[in-house]
């Protein structure tokens, strides 16, 4: 088996050992792909948070309009939608943060400054995420 550097990335998700075969190895895009891939991350991250947020502003809207009518059902419907919707944004913000603190710390252990930024802004975002 061929061995594989240090930028390549062994993807073993498509590997199946039982027929013989070697593990696919695949180079991280480079370039003007990297850019894009960048890119599209981000803003799916971001449509994924005003999703969220648009959940919760469906259910604020739902519980205002049943209290105009004097719907109890639709009411509590509209508040459960709400709150799972503000949990959910929450919990995802947390992990984000941890996840940024662990990032973080790798990239100050591993002196790679990139990375610790790079932790720092996932700090910020999953705190920002859980805001109200």
């Amino acid at each position: 088996m061929t061995s594989t550097r240090p930028d390549e990335i062994l993807n073993l998700g498509q590997w199946d050992p039982s027929d013989g075969s070697s593990p696919v190895v695949r180079r991280p895009p480079r370039g003007d792909q990297a850019r894009q891939a960048v890119l599209w991350r981000r803003v799916s991250q971001r449509s994924e948070t005003i999703g969220d947020r648009l959940d919760e502003l469906k259910g604020k809207v739902k519980k205002g309009i049943s209290k105009l009518t004097g719907n109890e059902r639709l009411e509590a419907e509209g508040d459960a939608e709400a709150d799972a919707a503000k949990a959910q944004r929450e919990t995802k913000g947390a992990i984000r943060q941890a996840g940024g603190k662990v990032k973080e710390a790798m990239g100050d252990l591993i002196g790679n400054e990139r990375l610790e930024a790079g932790g720092k802004a996932d700090q910020l975002r999953g705190r920002a995420d859980r805001l109200d």
